[in-house]
């Protein structure tokens, strides 16, 4: 008998290699725990502060603005009665702010253009004709007293008309 007949085979006698056991996705490592925590608590407080913005920023209603707009009124009526002239500009610039709120067209008109557009809002032609051509005047040169409490009431039913 040969020695490699008294040997047996030693490959033979070599287990097969066992693989591990494959990755479970449950339950997730540690990191994956922190990351989904501040997802929960990063979402509501985004959602928080998006409102929170958008409340601040928003724009006034076409109601609010107007009823500011009559306060602001309310309050220049006294230079107005008396004929001030700043009183007239800022009656003439609180016009400008109101009509540009409600329509932005409204920034780049002057002179005729301008009244022809405060007319256009209410259908009536007293601002084309009449005291109120002192509205696009008042901020620079004075007016008559008579033609301010007119210019004014006349402003005053305007806005009214918006609402």
């Amino acid at each position: 008998m040969s020695l490699k007949a008294l040997q047996p085979d030693a490959l033979s006698k070599l287990r097969d290699i066992h693989l591990p056991p494959a990755v479970s996705w449950w339950p997730p490592a540690p990191g994956w725990w922190v990351l989904l925590l501040l997802g929960c608590l990063l979402l509501p407080a985004c959602w928080y502060g998006w409102r929170r913005f958008h409340m601040r920023h928003r724009q006034p209603t076409q109601k609010a603005l107007l009823a500011a707009a009559m306060r602001e009124l309310a309050d220049l009526d006294k230079g107005i009665r008396a004929g001030d002239p700043a009183a007239m500009a800022s009656l003439s610039s609180l016009m400008r702010r109101v009509a540009v709120q409600l329509d932005g067209e409204a920034a780049g008109l002057t002179g005729d253009a301008w009244l022809q557009w405060l007319d256009s809002r209410w259908q009536r032609h007293d601002f084309t004709a009449g005291a109120s051509l002192s509205l696009s005047e008042a901020p620079y040169r004075p007016i008559s007293a008579a033609d301010a409490a007119r210019l004014s009431g006349l402003c005053r039913e305007w806005l009214e008309a918006q609402q």
